[in-house]
């Protein structure tokens, strides 16, 4: 049986959840988890098609994912989610 799911922990971000999955249409999916300070369970896909070539993607991508790449993912996300934070603040 192989792995679906990776978890680590990062200082200054808490836990990150990788796992293969698919994604709302059915189609193979690695997706990244994490919380945000203020935010619930926030979530990034890499998708691919679904036929033998996008499942093979899926699990090569799932395989070479590891802290370094999750991390960079999501502090990529964060960045995003304080540009906003800031942006709403300037609007109020």
């Amino acid at each position: 049986m192989s792995d679906f799911a990776k978890l680590f922990a990062v200082e200054g971000i808490g836990q990150i959840l990788v796992m293969q999955d698919t994604n709302d249409d059915c189609n193979p999916a690695v997706k990244i988890f994490f919380q945000p300070e203020g935010f619930g369970v926030c979530c990034v896909a890499l998708g691919f098609t679904d036929d033998d070539d996008g499942w093979e993607k899926c699990d090569k991508a799932f395989a070479k994912m590891d802290q370094a790449m999750a991390e960079e993912a999501v502090r990529k996300q964060l960045e995003m989610l304080n540009g906003a934070r800031e942006a709403q603040g300037e609007m109020a």
